[in-house]
């Protein structure tokens, strides 16, 4: 048998038409760092959704001030997980044609979800080993 010669240009236009076709399927990077961004801000100003209080205090009713208000800042903490995954896939989904932007919002997102998460874990542990006394109006 006689081998074929391998045409690269013909294989590399294949190659990109799949990565374009990839890219549109799974979703703008574009638009997966916008969501990641805001979701994020609210995360760090504990607004809407992103407020681990408005999940955990209706469900617990009984247990006392300090178990609720822990509770409720490590539900903030992994809620603040989901923008910094959106924004890991937003930025490892970028390709060399997408605007500048998209690479720095999406990376922006993912250190302001990982500061929320941070800032949310600190707070259970003063709650947590202070109790009541640490005076926190909002979690």
């Amino acid at each position: 048998m006689t081998e074929q010669p391998v045409n690269d240009e013909a294989s590399s236009d294949l190659q990109d038409e799949e990565l374009l076709l990839a890219h549109d399927t799974d979703g703008s990077p574009a638009v997966l760092a916008l969501v990641a961004f805001v979701l994020a801000v609210s995360s760090v100003l504990t607004l809407g959704v992103m407020n681990g209080a408005t999940y955990i205090l209706p469900i617990l009713t009984s247990e006392g001030p300090q178990s609720r208000g822990v509770t409720a800042a490590l539900a903030g903490a992994m809620l603040a997980l989901l923008p910094a995954a959106l924004g890991w896939r937003a930025s490892s989904r970028t390709l060399p044609s997408d605007p500048a932007w998209v690479f720095a919002v999406a990376r922006a997102a993912m250190a302001l979800a990982l500061l929320a998460g941070l800032l949310r874990l600190v707070v259970a542990v003063i709650l947590a080993v202070n109790g009541e006394t640490a005076g926190f109006s909002r979690v």
